[in-house]
């Protein structure tokens, strides 16, 4: 997991609860760029993307969400809070996931590549 702030995702949370679609958009895509390995911030784009019903830009969002957990996964000792929370997000991603068409083994496999 990254150590950087989550500022523009605390910035996009702001406006998304202010229902200012666009600029939560654009604060979460400026998060990922500085935290890629922030699964949150993919889990509350994908989100976001889904009520707005534009759920064919999940697709390739969700997909890479997936890869970043799964690498996390396989670096995080079983049993820890990181392995523990990286399963969560991964679970919860996963219906957001099928509803755009994906298939459960892909977000939720355990590939030896990222």
């Amino acid at each position: 997991m990254s150590d950087v702030q989550p500022w523009h995702r605390l910035l996009a949370e702001r406006h998304e609860y202010e229902e200012e679609w666009e600029r939560a958009i654009r604060c979460y895509l400026v998060a990922l760029d500085q935290a890629p390995e922030d699964l949150e911030t993919y889990f509350r784009l994908a989100r976001l993307y889904k009520r707005l019903g534009e759920e064919h830009r999940n697709l390739d969002l969700l997909e890479q969400a997936g890869k970043v957990a799964r690498a996390g996964r396989r670096r995080a000792e079983p049993g820890t809070a990181e392995h523990a929370k990286l399963d969560d997000l991964l679970g919860a991603i996963q219906p957001i996931w099928e509803d755009v068409g994906g298939h459960a083994e892909e977000i939720d496999g355990d590939e030896a590549d990222g």
